[in-house]
């Protein structure tokens, strides 16, 4: 069960530019999706485009510098192990920014560009890295929906980039998902910008601009 308190900026062409979640998760497994993350969300316009979305750490007790952060890095809420000091998750995969290269449809970019995601797959903390930036391309579908993308290889996947070769990135979003999956997870496991979650809210409302549509 997750308990949500949304509130919302818009600026005086009735864009939004900041939304902000804080949540109360009764899972155990909190770190496994961003259930239980407490989150700010600004967002850059261009015309009636997106184009950045930063979000951060939004919960009551973060500083203001934090809140007003753009491009410094900030870790997940840490997840130990039995060891002091080992992770056992990445600790940083849903905060950073996105930069969306805009398409011919509004709210289908052509193009994303991930800034700031961690890479700490490993058991402990010696191995973070902070990943160069990213591409990657949406695969629209019919439907106005991005149900698979590819990295600008043109490749499902990104590897190279982390301290152990075999790590590799994923698309992972809920789009492309199998049945299975989305009962398992539910949410994402990575943050790759809101359009590719539907600009789904915490409540777990769309935002559709003018309106909120309940799936």
């Amino acid at each position: 069960m997750v308990a949500t308190f949304e509130e919302y900026r818009y600026d005086a062409l009735g864009r939004r530019v900041l939304s902000r979640t804080r949540r109360a998760c009764s899972t155990q497994a909190t770190s496994a999706t961003d259930c239980g993350l407490h989150l700010i969300r600004r967002t850059v316009w261009n015309g009636n485009q997106e184009l950045v979305e930063v979000q951060m750490p939004g919960h009551d007790s973060v500083s203001v510098a934090t809140l007003e952060n753009d491009s410094a890095a900030v870790r997940h809420e840490k997840v130990y192990g039995s060891l002091p000091g080992e992770w056992l998750i990445d600790p940083n995969p849903f905060y950073g920014r996105v930069v969306y290269t805009p398409g011919f449809v509004i709210d289908q970019p052509a193009a994303v560009t991930r800034w700031g995601l961690q890479d700490s797959l490993q058991a402990t903390a010696q191995f973070e890295r902070w990943l160069s930036p990213f591409t990657m391309v949406p695969h629209w579908n019919a439907r106005g929906l991005a149900d698979m993308g590819t990295f600008a290889s043109g490749e499902a996947k990104l590897c190279g980039q982390s301290t152990v070769p075999a790590t590799c990135l994923q698309v992972l979003w809920p789009f492309g998902w199998s049945v299975y999956q989305q009962r398992a997870y539910g949410k994402p496991l990575v943050w790759y910008g809101s359009i590719l979650d539907q600009k789904r809210e915490g409540s777990g409302l769309l935002f559709r601009r003018h309106r909120f549509l309940d799936p």
